[in-house]
């Protein structure tokens, strides 16, 4: 039973964390798309590519090929 709390809890944090990388995605999106956003002014394009490289290395560990 003490698995199955830390698996659900396993699940909630990495859907918290897939909600943020969907949100801050959305963000720069939108932004750029404004013109409201520069990539070189903004340190969120980095943090994008950091969340793009983690995501697709879960797909691999998840069996996806990315």
């Amino acid at each position: 039973e003490e698995e199955d709390a830390s698996s659900v809890d396993s699940s909630y944090n990495n859907d918290a964390l897939l909600y943020l990388i969907l949100g801050v995605q959305s963000y720069i999106s939108e932004m750029s798309n404004t013109g409201l956003m520069n990539e070189q002014d903004s340190p969120l394009f980095e943090l994008q590519y950091k969340m793009y490289t983690y995501m697709k290395q879960r797909a691999c560990e998840m069996g996806f090929d990315v």
